[in-house]
């Protein structure tokens, strides 16, 4: 589904109570589309990795949205250390095999930082479109979002997918 809702910075909504029940209880996958500014053709998708943002299932979804358009597809991979961009490199290395084979033009990258929600924002600033897996809330687990994404969602410049496994 897609959406275009305020940000209420006191009890961190992006979506609105309703939605956000619907996105922490749902059994099964779900895509949140910040659809806001969304504009075709595509010419640059980013997707995001880090430890914490799997490639897996939004790797699927980056296939089908870049489809019809063949942008770029830009793979980031946020890490803090060599070992942990080593592991990034290799989770994306399947993703980028598929996405040539499909006729995309892919660009692998490895930034260096702890700071995430910067990044993020950064590296997608001239995109069409920033796609996410979205993490467990854990502790969080009354938002349907970390505060990382949900900050992101917020503050992006471009549309943003975002994919939630189901609970």
């Amino acid at each position: 589904f897609a959406f275009s809702a305020p940000y209420i910075e006191g009890d961190r909504r992006v979506l609105g109570s309703n939605i956000d029940y619907l996105i922490e209880n749902a059994p099964c996958d779900l895509v949140v589309f910040k659809t806001h500014g969304m504009k075709r053709p595509l010419r640059k998708v980013v997707i995001l990795t880090s430890p914490i943002w799997s490639l897996d299932g939004i790797d699927d979804l980056a296939l089908i949205v870049a489809a019809e358009d063949a942008p770029t597809v830009e793979v980031v991979g946020l890490a803090s250390d060599p070992a942990g961009a080593e592991r990034l490199k290799e989770d994306s290395a399947q993703y980028e095999t598929r996405a040539r084979a499909a006729g995309l033009t892919v660009v692998p990258k490895i930034v260096y930082s702890t700071q995430w929600e910067s990044e993020a924002l950064r590296e997608s600033a001239d995109a069409s479109l920033l796609m996410i897996r979205a993490t467990s809330p854990g502790g969080m687990k009354k938002f349907a979002l970390g505060p990382v994404e949900d900050r992101i969602v917020k503050l992006a410049k471009c549309p943003v997918l975002i994919l939630r496994k189901g609970a």
